[in-house]
């Protein structure tokens, strides 16, 4: 990959991980899914969901009656090869539930980042790997 190439691949994942972010807040999950590759691994915790069928219900079931906001910044890419590359993004996610959700809370703010491997897929940028590690999280 050369100088250019990797630039332009640096502003397709900006662009993808902005995309993510849009995605997931405005509950358009058709084009959250397109996001990740069919093989994803997820983890919020220690155990991954994997396959975007999995995630897209998983987020679905978790998000879908929230409103949440999601901001990344300060992305730190490294291409691993021209069709593979890492990344790690300061996050700051702010969700609040109607009702209390899957594990109980009604709202929760998060600081962490996020941990992800891409790999291009028929020409485009996707998500392979997403791991959120938070710092600290405020929640009720």
């Amino acid at each position: 990959m050369n100088d250019i190439e990797r630039l332009l691949a640096l502003e397709e994942i900006k662009s993808l991980k902005a995309r993510y972010c849009r995605c997931i807040d405005a509950r358009d999950w058709d084009s959250w899914r397109e996001c990740f590759t069919t093989d994803v691994a997820f983890y919020l915790r220690s155990t991954p969901l994997v396959g975007v069928d999995a995630l897209v219900d998983f987020g679905v079931r978790y998000l879908d009656r929230a409103t949440s906001v999601h901001h990344v910044h300060s992305p730190e890419i490294d291409f691993t090869s021209d069709t593979g590359a890492t990344g790690i993004w300061a996050l700051h996610d702010i969700l609040i539930w109607p009702a209390p959700n899957m594990f109980g809370m009604t709202s929760m703010v998060g600081y962490g980042n996020y941990r992800e491997r891409y790999r291009r897929v028929s020409g485009a940028w996707r998500i392979a790997e997403v791991k959120i590690s938070r710092f600290h999280v405020e929640s009720r």
